[in-house]
């Protein structure tokens, strides 16, 4: 298990939909006592239904979060994932099985809780097919390009491949 305290101060956390991205990036930052930003926040805008922002708008944003000093970022969006290895001292890959995280994402929309971690504000629509099938079709193949994006960045990601084994690092890094 890597130690919390070698995780440094701009951490980067990747992985599918509904991996547990958004919570355990609230409470590394918590934590760590530094800023944390879910990047749908950035790229949608609030109260909509996931309406896309411009995508140099976006960017531009995510670039500027990157000139701080610490920071835990969680989301993927590959446009601007090199950019993001390139400033982190460490990502986690939450890779679980997709078929964990279209249940995850299921028992999220029944639940529908107005403060959970990474929501969009103002955002009613909980439910939608087209996330299963990004989880079940597109991560598998954008998960190619993500490695390719890791592997030519000078960060070793720390990859998490099961529930379970977050379940051990929140223990570990006593992050209740």
């Amino acid at each position: 298990m890597k130690p919390l305290n070698e995780l440094g101060q701009k951490i980067s956390i990747i992985g599918t939909s509904n991996s547990g991205k958004s919570t355990l990036a609230q409470y590394l930052a918590k934590k760590l006592k530094v800023p944390c930003y879910h990047l749908d926040q950035l790229a949608f805008h609030p109260n909509t239904n996931w309406v896309r922002r411009p995508s140099e708008e976006f960017i531009q944003d995510h670039n500027n979060l990157l000139s701080g000093e610490s920071w835990i970022i969680e989301g993927n969006y590959s446009s601007c994932m090199k950019e993001r290895f390139d400033k982190s001292d460490s990502v986690i890959w939450l890779d679980s099985s997709v078929i964990s995280c279209v249940y995850r994402y299921v028992a999220r929309a029944i639940k529908n809780d107005s403060s959970r971690p990474g929501r969009l504000d103002g955002a009613t629509k909980e439910f939608n097919f087209d996330m299963i099938t990004h989880i079940l079709f597109t991560y598998p193949k954008l998960r190619k390009r993500y490695s390719g994006l890791l592997s030519s960045s000078n960060v070793s990601p720390l990859i998490i491949s099961s529930m379970k084994n977050l379940n051990k690092y929140y223990k570990d890094w006593e992050l209740d």
